[in-house]
């Protein structure tokens, strides 16, 4: 997965295929693979592009596993706190 991106694990989840992406982002395959698989880094615009293919948000397709367990993490939710205060 490299990165953290979760390009290609979403796509299959969706049933989007990576060529799919690529079309709709007029970009070469071989780029939207590099991307996915964190051999080639990428734009925040390239993101939101990818994001709104693949019709999810930005950070369900930065983090890392499962989506929102990251915000059920009692460690994550303290420095949350902290942040906020």
């Amino acid at each position: 997965m490299g990165r953290g991106l979760r390009i290609k694990e979403i796509a299959k989840e969706r049933g989007v295929t990576l060529s799919s992406i690529a079309k709709a982002l007029d970009m070469p395959r071989s780029n939207i693979s590099a991307i996915a698989s964190g051999a080639r880094g990428v734009s925040l615009k390239a993101l939101q592009k990818i994001s709104r293919v693949l019709d999810c948000s930005l950070d369900e397709l930065v983090l890392p596993g499962e989506y929102d367990s990251v915000f059920r993490d009692k460690r994550v939710q303290s420095l949350l706190d902290v942040i906020e205060s």
